[in-house]
Order: C-alpha cells, then sequence, then structure tokens
C-alpha cells in the first residue's frame, strides 16, 4: 500500500502531509515490524486487524492473527519510552458473542465478553451494531488526551437487522 499512489494519493494530499507524514511498511504477524513505526512516538493507537467475511479456519484466519498482531504492535510500543498511551480498538464481537440475551435493557461493560467457544460455531444474530467513524474518532482522542481514560468503551450508535443494514445500502449512492 504505502508504494502504491491510488491508496496513498488522497493520504498525501493532506493539509500538513508534506511536513508531517511519514508512511511505513509493516507486517501485522511479523514480530518487530513495528518497531519503527511507532519509534519516537508519544501516542499509538492500534486499529488494524485482519477482516474476512468468508473463511474456512476462523482461528486461523481471524484470531490469531487478531491477537498476535496486537501483541505484535504491544511488544513494539514497550520498547519506546517516549510512548504515553496505546488505543487499541477492537470490534463489538469481541464482547457481543456469548450466548447471553441481548435486548435494549441490557448494559454491556467490562464483565461482557465473547465466549470463544461460542463464536467457533457458524452464528448470525442478524444483528449489525453500527457507529458513525466521526464518533470513533472522537473516542480515540478523548481516550488519548484524558489522563483518567481507561478500560474499556464501548460505541455503538445503533443496532438494526441485516435485513435494515441492506435497505441503508440499497438507497446509498455509489461514489
Amino acid at each position: 500500500m504505502k508504494d502504491d499512489p491510488e491508496k496513498t494519493a488522497h493520504l498525501l494530499a493532506l493539509d500538513g502531509a508534506k511536513e508531517r507524514l511519514h508512511l511505513f511498511k509493516a507486517n501485522l504477524i511479523e514480530e518487530g515490524s513495528f518497531d519503527p513505526v511507532v519509534d519516537g512516538c508519544e501516542g499509538v493507537f492500534h486499529t488494524a486487524s485482519p477482516v474476512f467475511f468468508s473463511v474456512t479456519d476462523p482461528q486461523a484466519e481471524l484470531i490469531d492473527p487478531a491477537v498476535n498482531g496486537t501483541l505484535n504492535v504491544l511488544r513494539s510500543c514497550a520498547k519506546v519510552p517516549s510512548i504515553k498511551r496505546v488505543v487499541v480498538t477492537s470490534s463489538m464481537a469481541a464482547v457481543t458473542f456469548n450466548g447471553k440475551p441481548l435486548n435494549p435493557d441490557v448494559l454491556i461493560d467490562e464483565t461482557w465478553f465473547s465466549d470463544s467457544a461460542f463464536c467457533s460455531q457458524t452464528f448470525s444474530d442478524g444483528i449489525h451494531r453500527l457507529v458513525d467513524v466521526r464518533d470513533v474518532v472522537n473516542a480515540h482522542i478523548q481516550a488519548f488526551e484524558i489522563p483518567s481514560a481507561s478500560g474499556r468503551y464501548c460505541l455503538v450508535g445503533t443496532v438494526t437487522y441485516s435485513s435494515e443494514a441492506l435497505s441503508f445500502a440499497q438507497i446509498l449512492p455509489c461514489s
């Protein structure tokens, strides 16, 4: 991606990019790959994870790379004394699928984790948890800048059924 102008042109066109933007190539599952990326940073926002909607081995294709990739990024961060805070982003899948009933009265908090045994079966509850990306960006900034921020924060702007999500997709204009 780093050397692909079609994938980087929009980043390089941002105000101040020529002076402040540095693009790096790193492999999430290669230990030490993020060492040069985080060197000299004050904060790290880890938002990457492999996402495939059709996999034959979820453990090997999704879970192991996500867990090991996150650990690799954290190991790189642990080597850099200037890093004050690391903000890790995860999917709601990390806390949603445990077989417990989910209704409007349920509060999802630190005690609500997905059950790995439950997640290793094929499932679809037909419900999607959606959040505006601008809210996610704001939460990242607050998690980094507010000293008392700690723990887990779940962001869900709306909950919708698959049929509703598909109707949204059909009315959105293609760009």
